[in-house]
């Protein structure tokens, strides 16, 4: 599982990393499998669709089993579920062949206008009396109970006016309806509008990143500026007015008026003055001191917009996860449907009628069962945190690509299809250790949940309390190790270390270079949050623009909608791909300065870099130190590995 000479990234030798744990994911997969079996073989969705009635018979389905030595009956034919007592709808449930939409007469009743239990056989008339029947509803003693007006939602009948089709037809051609038809039709008529305003919103995200390239400099500081001149504004009028509300408390004082409220009026102003005078101290001092590492994040942002420049295909590769995402979860609710109704039904024969068979409690799940959903839950979280950490893995092993072989006979012309065979050939294993300890986290946080839910009923604030404190740690907990992994999968698309070790690594150079990572957080997420908010809102405002010349749009706030959110779709996918490019390109200028003297940086980059380098000094030993230096360098240099390589 070594690297045969045809592997083309950062690191000459790389095998496969944490394989134990690729291992135990496909050993937890054929587990899956087995749930996967079980619930298909035991679960019933049908209980879901079409429901059951108070014996436990399945709507819509003959029934051939036997419970409590009672047969089942066959309720074919009869697919919707029918409520005796609407008010009380866990009372009786009757399997029916259509809803009801009218009362049951006043008189002259008969079987026929009623719906009656199971294994109600007299036909008795004192059963078909509507005023007996209505009067023992409330007791739950009825062998029949009259028809109510209801509608049919999800197989189910919902007490509600009288829908008889003259007013279903009505309320079908009323101004409603037609207003939605009319809605629907311009979604349709706008189509082509709606799909060129989405092609647009990704040409002007790819426009953006040439801005950044251009003037991301004067953006962010021309931003710091303002802002700073708005809190010396703010707090010039703090100080302005606290003077003024002086001048009127001297005034009313020398008055002999009540002067308390005027009073605490100006120190108040007086106070807010000097908190802002302080802010804008600390924020001078911290931008004079940040100055060069926040020069250095817009300059980290400018090549990363420069690689994506390069690798255009970067963006669009999520889609491919995101597809790949969609079908696991759409496999996983399936069995978890399956599971959720694989319980077994628990009867009872209190209280009942006389000639009654035993009534439905509810449907418990075993020991077993609980196991086997906690089984798939766990899965679940597992399988899609590892999804998304090969997203961040391919782009990453991607990037550092470009940042170490750019300008060089040995750079691919299809990086990305290289960072994916390099992810899944060599460090599967590695995703899989750090989506296992993000999944284990994320499932005591859900057993938390499950646990308080439990207690609420105790109404114990104690408990509360400690419960909530124990599940915003694990959601911090979950944070840092989602950032560290992040990193960590850079170190391993970059070297081919292991996850611990790649963790070790990205938490040394993260710590090593705390001040240029504040700066870099602070830039990238001000110049993506504006480059969301430019994309969106123009857009939005061409959308506006295109959809108003359409004389045959109806309502074009519709087609609008769907415009926005498709550019903020977009946008934030963007901005995803272009957030790991930046820590990619953070992690391997860190690597390049501290090991390789700076020698793969971009030529902009390196001028940057050698103008705010500090002073070396000129004594022998240091010169001797960093000949020794520049000789590691060399013998650790991932360039002259692909020239090696190249030759065989």
């Amino acid at each position: 599982c070594s690297s045969d000479g045809s592997h083309h990234g950062p690191t000459k030798d790389r095998g496969c990393t944490d394989i134990l744990f690729l291992l135990l994911f496909i050993l937890f997969w054929v587990g899956m499998v087995v749930v996967g079996s079980m619930a298909l073989d035991r679960g019933q969705p049908e209980r879901l669709l079409y429901g059951t009635d108070s014996y436990g018979n399945l709507c819509s389905k003959q029934n051939n089993d036997v419970s409590d030595g009672e047969p089942w009956r066959d309720m074919r034919g009869k697919s919707k579920l029918f409520f005796g007592n609407p008010f009380v709808p866990d009372k009786l449930q009757v399997c029916v062949s259509a809803c009801p939409t009218e009362f049951s007469k006043n008189t002259g009743l008969t079987r026929a206008d009623v719906e009656c239990r199971v294994n109600t056989t007299d036909d008795s008339t004192n059963y078909f009396t509507a005023t007996w029947l209505r009067g023992c509803v409330t007791d739950d003693n009825c062998p029949c109970y009259i028809r109510y007006p209801s509608f049919e939602l999800l197989n189910r009948c919902i007490p509600g006016p009288e829908f008889d089709n003259e007013t279903r037809s009505e309320i079908a051609n009323s101004e409603a309806g037609e207003t939605v038809r009319e809605m629907l039709g311009d979604v349709i008529n706008a189509k082509y509008i709606i799909l060129a305003c989405a092609g647009g919103a990704l040409l002007l995200s790819f426009i953006w990143l040439i801005m950044l390239r251009c003037c991301g400099g004067f953006m962010v500081w021309t931003t710091v500026v303002l802002t700073v001149m708005a809190m010396i504004a703010v707090t010039a009028l703090f100080i302005v007015y606290a003077g003024r509300a002086k001048e009127t408390y001297d005034e009313r004082k020398a008055e002999g008026t009540e002067t308390t409220r005027l009073r605490a009026n100006y120190m108040t102003l007086y106070v807010l003055g000097g908190l802002g005078g302080l802010i804008v101290f600390i924020a001078f001092l911290a931008l004079l001191f940040m100055r060069t590492e926040i020069n250095r994040a817009i300059e980290i942002v400018k090549e990363a917009a420069r690689t994506l420049g390069h690798i255009p295909m970067l963006v669009f590769f999520p889609i491919f996860v995101v597809i790949v995402l969609a079908g696991f979860l759409a496999y996983w609710v399936v069995v978890m449907i399956y599971l959720a109704t694989a319980g077994d039904p628990v009867f009872t024969r209190v209280g009942l009628l006389d000639n009654e068979p035993p009534r439905l409690l509810e449907y418990k799940a075993d020991n077993t069962l609980r196991q086997l959903q906690a089984y798939h839950v766990f899965g679940g979280l597992w399988t899609v945190n590892l999804l998304l950490a090969f997203n961040e893995m391919v782009i990453a092993g991607a990037v550092a690509h470009h940042y170490f072989r750019e300008g060089t006979s040995h750079i691919l012309r299809f990086p990305l299809l290289a960072a994916v065979w390099q992810t899944m050939r060599y460090h599967l294993g590695t995703l899989a250790f750090g989506s296992l300890i993000i999944a284990i986290v994320q499932f005591i946080r859900l057993v938390l949940i499950f646990v308080q839910k439990r207690l609420e009923a105790a109404n114990n604030r104690v408990a509360d309390f400690i419960f909530a404190c124990l599940h915003y740690a694990f959601l911090c907990l979950e944070r840092f190790l989602r950032f560290i992994s992040r990193n960590a999968y850079i170190i391993t698309a970059i070297r081919g270390s292991s996850f611990c070790s790649s963790a070790r690594t990205a938490f040394h150079l993260l710590t090593s270079n705390a001040l240029s990572l504040l700066a870099l957080t602070f830039v990238s997420n001000f110049l993506i949050l504006l480059g969301k908010i430019v994309v969106v809102a123009i857009t939005g405002l061409v959308g506006l623009v295109w959809l108003k010349t359409r004389d045959d749009l109806q309502y074009y706030a519709i087609p609008l909608i769907l415009i926005i959110f498709a550019a903020y779709a977009i946008s934030a996918l963007f901005t995803t791909v272009f957030e790991m490019t930046i820590d990619t390109i953070f992690l391997c200028y860190c690597i390049d300065l501290d090991e390789y003297d700076g020698r793969y940086m971009s030529p902009s980059l390196r001028a940057f870099t050698d103008a705010h380098a500090p002073p070396r000094k000129s004594s022998n030993s240091g010169s001797r130190s960093r000949s020794r230096s520049r000789t590691r360098s060399r013998s650790r240099s991932p360039r002259p590995a692909y020239e090696q390589r190249s030759h065989h």
